[in-house]
């Protein structure tokens, strides 16, 4: 049965046919890949045989999208199309790399992106490596023997797709790789942030991890965690984010019901499932573009497990500052301010959440004050580590406790924000200057700051309350 187009009959209708005296261009890639898994698909590759620039521009201006041109040198030009249902799609126009699509499909990554159709004749695949067969048979096999010298990334990139499509990589493909992994270092920061953020983003990210320790990849892609990690810390944590992304996965909006039959996750969803949507849309905010709150909170969580444990010259494991061997891995990725900020929100509220027994109104508001973006997302890491230690599920008591914490804070962030976490301001330094005759200066923003959490505490209502509060307050001299 002819598989549905892949392409929309809007773009369809500007590309040129091979009939006509346009550019030949072909769909290629990643694309083909996932048409042929009937896999969604948002975003486009196109190899072009002529002026790719000038052919994604037309198609830009046809679709009264944006164009950006990506690489002039290497003939590629992006395609940026915001989309009502799905927010963007790309597509992207590349000069053919050789003389011909045959040449240039061989010169790819991995067979099973060395594909191509032509847009208007889809029943003629062009396959010249066997990506189709490895498709079938669930396997992942480089294109040459120097794949991965000629571009290092695709070490990770290997990993990625391994795990996302569920492939084994081929023995040969193994050896290469291998062979390559010291040159990641030489590939660019953004591109290798790229690549892990998609890690990251994966739906069982923990797989991957595990696989690159497999292939002895760690210290390549995480210079800055202890050389002599401790395997325990590394087993936990990859515990921890495997038991992460199961309850991201039993939260989701779209879900699968039976995941949720395991006692454990059953009782999970009993108490939080009301929060699916909420939690979905919080996790998956961009922080920076393209890249979302939920990848951020894993490459957190990894740190804050691993990254204060290694092996002594002694035996023991020692203590170690998780916070800044994060911040060595965000300015080494070249991530933005803001994300830098995520992930150390992240690390504190992690320690915090350890802390906290007996949770208090003010207890919730300092814990979101000190995590806004954070704190949605680390409630359900901190789920997960309860799960993770030890081999068997925890004891009941221990879980439910666990779950009332949690339920707590979420029903703060999703529901009663404006009473425990942003109070209306019910007076502002203006008026404490005025009313109780003090000096400005930083008093007044720590004295505002206490107003808030006697608001959150239910002992004042009012502007009256709150100035009379406060002289008191300031009479006691606290």
């Amino acid at each position: 049965m002819m598989r549905a187009s892949p392409l929309p009959e809007d773009l369809l209708a500007l590309l040129p046919r091979r009939s006509d005296e346009g550019p030949r261009v072909w769909l290629v890639g990643g694309a083909v890949r996932d048409w042929l898994l009937e896999r969604p698909i948002l975003d486009l590759d196109f190899a072009v045989e002529g002026d790719a620039l000038a052919l994604a521009r037309s198609v830009a201006d046809g679709l009264q999208a944006d164009y950006y041109p990506l690489d002039p040198s290497r003939n590629t030009g992006r395609v940026l199309v915001q989309d009502s249902d799905t927010g963007k799609r790309i597509y992207d126009f590349a000069g053919l790399r050789g003389p011909d699509i045959l040449t240039d499909l061989r010169d790819r990554d991995f067979t099973i992106n060395a594909m191509a159709v032509d847009p208007f004749d889809l029943g003629r695949l062009i396959d010249p490596t066997g990506g189709l067969r490895d498709l079938k048979e669930k396997r992942l096999r480089a294109c040459s023997d120097s794949a991965f010298l000629s571009d290092p990334l695709r070490v990770l990139r290997a990993v990625r797709l391994s795990q996302m499509l569920e492939l084994r990589m081929e023995a040969e493909t193994i050896t290469s790789l291998k062979a390559a992994t010291h040159l990641i270092e030489s590939v660019s920061p953004e591109r290798v942030r790229d690549e892990l953020m998609r890690i990251f983003g994966l739906a069982e990210p923990s797989g991957a991890l595990r696989l690159m320790l497999h292939l002895n990849l760690w210290e390549a892609v995480f210079p800055e965690l202890p050389a002599r990690t401790d395997g325990a810390a590394v087993e936990t944590a990859l515990r921890t984010l495997g038991h992460a992304a199961e309850i991201l996965a039993v939260l989701d909006p779209v879900h699968d019901e039976e995941r949720a039959a395991d006692a454990i996750l059953g009782s999970l969803v009993w108490r939080l499932g009301r929060y699916r949507q909420a939690i979905y849309e919080n996790l998956n905010a961009e922080v920076a573009p393209d890249r979302a709150r939920r990848p951020l909170l894993f490459l957190a969580g990894l740190f804050h497990l691993v990254g204060c444990s290694s092996i002594g010259p002694n035996g023991p494991a020692m203590p170690c500052p998780a916070e800044a061997r994060m911040k060595l891995a965000a300015q080494r990725l070249r991530l933005s301010r803001r994300e830098s900020r995520f992930l150390l929100r992240v690390l504190s509220a992690m320690h915090e959440l350890r802390r906290i027994e007996d949770i208090s109104p003010l207890v919730v508001y300092r814990y979101f004050n000190q995590a806004p973006d954070a704190g949605v997302g680390t409630v359900l890491l901190d789920l997960a580590s309860q799960l993770a230690k030890q081999p068997g599920p925890p004891s009941g008591e221990d879980w439910e406790a666990a779950l009332a914490k949690s339920r707590t804070l979420l029903e703060a962030a999703f529901e009663r924000r404006e009473e425990l976490i942003d109070p209306p301001s019910l007076v502002d330094g203006t008026k404490l200057i005025s009313s109780l005759g003090l000096r400005p200066g930083p008093e007044i923003g720590r004295l505002l700051e206490r107003i808030r959490e006697a608001q959150v505490e239910g002992l004042i209502q009012t502007e009256e309350q709150a100035l009379e509060w406060t002289r008191r307050w300031i009479q006691a001299g606290r």
